[in-house]
This record gives structure tokens, sequence and C-alpha cells, in this order.
């Protein structure tokens, strides 16, 4: 940093040990780069799928109560109910999807990457449906409109959210699962895991 004459950081200081750990690091990284181990088109789709899907689940988290309590306006009743079979729902779709997964293969023409892909395409279409309708209500919004009945908006909730988890497990299954049939070798196993 001192001989490009650029301002060195106050978290380093000119401890021997410091300077060599950073001179390591940085001969690690041309080593990478020059054996192929840089950012390659499997490791950015691989990082791409798993990053999209975290995206699209933190704005779930961060707004859908905020959304179905104060815009909403669903029942205390409607909300404890939603949310009871909820658990119930996702406790019994992980493995359920899983098995389903990994069933499927048998008299499959497909090999299992082809199967993997195919559900990640399959069930991003069904997560990207069901985040656009949890955000939609069923009901009239237009100034003026009557407020909607309790029981449509806990549905409405009910149904929206058990669909999202469905997409969202088995996106997720499937990319995680994915990881396995990329490479049989570790360390780019470790190197698509970093990403």
């Amino acid at each position: 940093l001192v001989a490009e004459g650029l301002p060195r950081p106050s978290q380093y200081d000119d401890t021997p040990e410091m300077l060599a750990e950073l001179a390591a690091a940085a001969a690690a990284a041309a080593t990478e780069a020059k054996a192929g181990g840089g950012v390659t088109q499997l490791r950015l789709g691989y990082a791409a799928a798993g990053f999209s899907t975290a995206l699209i689940n933190n704005v779930f988290i961060l707004y859908h109560l905020k959304l179905y309590t104060s815009v909403y306006k669903v029942s205390d009743a409607w909300l404890y109910a939603v949310f009871v079979f909820y658990g119930v729902w996702n406790t019994l779709n992980d493995p359920l999807f899983g098995w389903v997964e990994d069933r499927a293969a048998n008299g499959s023409l497909l090999n299992s990457l082809q199967r993997r892909l195919f559900a990640l395409r399959a069930g991003g279409l069904l997560l990207a449906v069901t985040f656009f309708a949890l955000f939609t209500p069923w009901w009239s919004t237009e100034p003026g409109a009557p407020p909607p009945p309790p029981w449509l908006v806990g549905m409405h909730m009910m149904v929206c959210m058990s669909c999202y988890d469905a997409g969202l497990t088995w996106v997720c299954q499937a990319h995680n699962a994915l990881l396995a049939e990329l490479t049989v070798d570790n360390t780019e196993r470790a190197a698509l895991g970093r990403y």
C-alpha cells in the first residue's frame, strides 16, 4: 500500500507478522487465479441462484408480517391460525419435497443434474409467482371500497404463505443438492460454497 502511494488503513500495523500475512494472502490469491480458481461461469451461476433466493426471502421476512397486520389488518385469531398452520406445513413439506425430488429419479430420462436444474427452474417460477401473490390482495383496494371480510384476509395469508414456502423449499433443496452434483472435487465444492 505504501509503495503504491496509497494511504495505509489504520487497521494494519507495521509488524513483520502482519506484512507477511498480507503478502501470503496476495500470493495465494494470485496462485488461485492462475490455477483457474477465479470466478468462473459455474461459480457465478451457483452464487446467483443462492443470492436471488436469499434476496427474495429477506424481503418476505421483512415485509410480510408488517403488510398483513398494518395494511391488510388481519385479525389476531386468523394471524394465530395462519402461523400454526404454516408451522405444521413447514415441518411436513421439507422432508416431503426432498423425498419427492429424490424419488422422481425412478424411471426418469433425466440425469440427476438435469433434474436439479429443472427443479430450480420450476421452483423458481413458483417462488416468483407466489411472492407476487403474497403482496397482491384478493380484494378491491380502491378508495371507498368496503374492507374485506376477516376470513378472506386470513385465507389469503395462509394460502400465499404456504405456497411461497413450498416454492422456497423446492428451490433451496434443489440448490443445496446441486452442489454435490456439480463436482466431485472437494476444493471446487468449497469454492462454490464460498460464493
